[in-house]
């Protein structure tokens, strides 16, 4: 590198570290970001109606996570991966599995096995099975993956981060999960304007949000050791998507998130089997940490190998054992 190349790379350093976005405080980038994807979530769901359109509210959720992740990436790159959690981590497939396990656990609890028991209950309750938007499932796939970031940089990483410096971990998950679960609010709200708004829907769908959010969180925070969201987006997209476009019961269909109950008794069951879920899932969260289970993954490989080549040896060691079958 010339000289010159030198001294122009030095006066960018300089011209960044001096912009005002890099020596803004977090806590006031944190709230001037999030004003951005409230306020864009708004005008795409409120006023320009695009939940009505194939495109769905897909500019509410790109743009906000590509203005978070470039202020960052360009003004405050030490903080990308500690503030926002973008970063592949260490334990990247272990995560991935554990993102599709934990998602396999909250959508049976909440969705499936509690519609299959009221089956029983209620003869008149039918269990069925759609597959809707089949034309655009890889389109819904990229929706919701994105959507995915979003949720996850933003309330896991920029907010809970954020709060985190101001108040204990505990307080920053639950602010950031509140937070979250107001977020939510606005799908009850649109489903209200076209049908008869229900005060219950929405707070069902805030209580079970919220709830999400702080398992979320804390599996953020401890089991993860804020290193990474890749876990929790996986699970996130995946819940998202499945619930979205796989149904198991005859409940009403509605646009969002689809926890709609027509009867009193499959909610009661669901909220169970849901609390039961997240106070398991957070039992684990809490004893075990993503170290201990890549640890446990080893032994058992180290344990199978062990086997295998036991078993092999015994077989080279007896070849007239093997001419016999």
């Amino acid at each position: 590198m010339t000289t010159t190349e030198v001294s122009q790379e030095t006066q960018t350093r300089q011209r960044i570290s001096e912009h005002p976005l890099s020596r803004m405080g977090l806590f006031p980038l944190a709230g001037i970001l999030f004003l951005v994807a409230v306020v864009w979530r708004i005008l795409d769901i409120f006023v320009l109606s695009l939940g009505d359109t194939w495109i769905n509210i897909m500019p509410s959720k790109l743009f906000p996570l590509l203005i978070i992740a470039g202020v960052f990436w360009k003004y405050r790159r030490n903080e990308f991966s500690s503030v926002l959690g973008l970063a592949k981590g260490p334990y990247f497939r272990t995560q991935i599995v554990l993102g599709i396990g934990i998602f396999a656990a909250w959508h049976l609890m909440l969705n499936v096995f509690p519609k299959i028991i009221y089956g029983f209950i209620d003869p008149t309750y039918i269990v069925s099975f759609a597959v809707l938007n089949v034309d655009i499932l890889w389109y819904l796939f990229l929706f919701f993956l994105t959507n995915g970031f979003l949720e996850e940089v933003l309330f896991r990483g920029l907010l809970q981060n954020t709060f985190r410096q101001r108040m204990s971990a505990f307080g920053a998950i639950f602010l950031s999960g509140l937070l979250f679960g107001v977020w939510h609010v606005t799908w009850p709200l649109v489903n209200g304007i076209d049908s008869a708004f229900s005060a219950g829907q929405a707070i069902s769908l805030m209580v079970f949000s919220t709830i999400f959010a702080i398992f979320y969180g804390y599996y953020y925070e401890h089991f993860s050791s804020r290193r990474t969201l890749v876990g929790t987006i996986t699970a996130h997209t995946l819940m998202n998507f499945i619930n979205e476009n796989f149904k198991v019961g005859s409940d009403p269909l509605v646009q969002g998130p689809d926890y709609f109950y027509g009867s009193p008794t499959l909610l009661v069951l669901t909220i169970a089997m849901f609390l039961i879920t997240f106070i398991v899932l957070t039992f684990m969260a809490y004893k075990y940490r993503i170290e201990d289970v890549q640890n446990h993954w080893h032994r058992v490989a180290n344990w199978r190998t062990a086997l295998t080549t036991q078993g092999q040896g015994s077989v080279s060691s007896n070849p007239s054992t093997l001419s016999l079958h």
